[in-house]
């Protein structure tokens, strides 16, 4: 039994009650009118009870396994805490995550990683269900995992563009609206303010869940089985990603054995970062964009009211990222994935070991182009109706800075110097000490008897090595300069946001 006392301005953001069909049904058909039309169809009555909850802006619907419903004196509080009511109670314990249903708003099915990350899987909008997966039939035996799904009021993994960690604007803006939260280090700490702002505030942003009793799930009539069909093929659309990364798995196979064939060896982070960017080109889970207007996802106009007002950001406006699918019917659609917000499921450990966001992006861009180029000597598979992947989706990369192809060819020149020192200096080492040796233990023998001396007689002059390192050098020089200007001209699209 756990229970979570939340400090609102306007407590009817949070609130639940058991409601009928008649009640909720002109909500079920702007949300969802099929859904609405089966509904009608199984024309359901008193006997069958819906339980309407509203959620405030940021708080949890469902955390580590457990579903919270909101409950007296502006509580959440899972299903057997004693102040949920009773007869919510009998008809949501269930399961751990009754049914529910986006009437208004949104809900943002999420993981939180042990630094702190929010990954982004699902954002469920108004006419969208979920819980559908708890319906099905699970396996006898499952694995332990050290993470669980949850479940947010609104959009959960968001953040602002600008730089908010000016401290005398953020005590301003921590004043105004009575903030708990501190000064944000990271952009993953961007949310628990956007919620408080929210929260104490008098707007009334709420996001409205229908729970659906276990009777809607047990009636076997014709109507109600249709119903219960519609919800399987939403678990099953649910459940692309996992789907897709088995087919992606298979080929990255053939991905690894072409690394290897080029001699290239490929950081694990950048692999796994390739690996997430493809799955978000499949649509199987969510990259980022700017929140629109609608204020569907969040309270987007009071945030950045509060920034701009409150904060005083200047010069830069207050864009808010939130996650959402590329939407490939739409042939101009586009999504943005920051390496400065990783939301894939492996930990960014590698990120420091690279010596700046640049090189990083110059990399992942390089070893992308590696796996397109090998993709499409693929054949095509899948239904006509599908789209493909290498004629539907296009990467371009971004950075603050400018790109300068310079830079390669100075790697390439300076590196392959390098080496090229390091053989001469290590090669003069080696005929000295063994110039020195012959000279004094006389190893190397002249054959045939007819010289004055027995052995080979050896003598080091300044000129000679002068001369050697020289065409070393010449030659150095050549070896890396000719790959240098090679690599310099291939192109790299990195645009300049700047």
């Amino acid at each position: 039994m756990k229970k979570i006392k939340l400090q609102l301005v306007n407590t009817d953001t949070l609130a639940i009650k058991i409601v009928y069909w008649k009640d909720v049904r002109e909500a079920m058909h702007k949300a969802n009118p099929y859904v609405a039309c089966l509904i009608d169809e199984a024309n359901p009555g008193k006997n069958y009870p819906l339980v309407l909850a509203h959620y405030p802006y940021g708080v949890d619907i469902h955390k580590y396994g457990e579903t919270y419903f909101p409950a007296k004196a502006n509580h959440l509080a899972t299903i057997n805490d004693p102040i949920v009511d009773d007869e919510i109670r009998k008809l949501l314990n269930y399961n751990s995550c009754p049914l529910g249903f986006v009437l208004d708003k949104a809900v943002e099915v999420y993981v939180e990683s042990d630094e702190g990350r929010s990954i982004p899987f699902k954002l469920f909008e108004a006419g969208s269900a979920f819980g559908v997966w708890e319906i099905m039939g699970f396996p006898k035996i499952q694995m332990r995992k050290p993470w669980s799904w949850n479940i947010s009021s609104g959009a959960r993994s968001t953040f602002l563009l600008p730089s908010i960690n000016e401290r005398i604007s953020f005590n301003r803006l921590k004043n105004a609206y009575d903030l708990t939260s501190n000064m944000p280090k990271t952009i993953f700490d961007h949310r628990e303010i956007f919620a408080e702002i929210a929260q104490h505030s008098n707007i009334n942003w709420k996001t409205q869940i229908l729970f659906f009793p276990k009777i809607w799930l047990n009636d076997a009539s014709l109507p109600f089985s249709k119903l219960k069909q519609h919800w399987y093929k939403e678990a099953w659309k649910q459940a692309e990603h996992w789907t897709g990364r088995i087919a992606l798995d298979y080929s990255w196979e053939l991905f690894m054995h072409e690394l290897d064939s080029m001699q290239l060896k490929a950081k694990p982070y950048i692999l796994d970062t390739i690996k997430h960017l493809i799955s978000i080109g499949c649509c199987t889970i969510p990259a980022f964009r700017p929140t629109p207007e609608a204020n569907t996802t969040l309270p987007v106009k009071l945030i950045q009211d509060a920034y701009i007002e409150e904060y005083q950001l200047k010069y830069y406006q207050p864009i808010i990222m939130q996650p959402s699918f590329l939407r490939p019917e739409n042939k101009t659609d586009f999504v943005y994935y920051s390496l400065q917000y990783p939301t894939l499921p492996e930990k960014p450990s590698q990120f420091t070991s690279f010596p700046s966001t640049l090189k990083m992006l110059c990399e992942l861009k390089n070893t992308i182009d590696i796996f397109l180029d090998l993709a499409k000597k693929w054949a095509k598979i899948g239904p006509s109706e599908a789209f493909d992947f290498l004629e539907h989706i296009r990467f371009e990369y971004f950075h603050t800075e400018k790109y300068n192809n310079t830079q390669i060819q100075y790697i390439f020149l300076t590196e392959g110097i390098l080496i090229g020192l390091i053989g001469a200096t290590i090669g003069a080492a080696i005929a000295i000490t063994l110039c020195i040796l012959q000279d004094h233990f006389k190893w190397i023998k002249l054959g045939g008897g007819t010289f004055i001396i027995d052995y080979y007689p050896v003598k080091m002059l300044p000129t000679d090595f002068i001369f050697v390192l020289a065409v070393i050098f010449i030659i150095v020089i050549t070896a890396s300069w000719l790959p240098a200007r090679k690599a310099a001209k291939q192109y790299l699209n990195l645009r300049s946001s700047g």
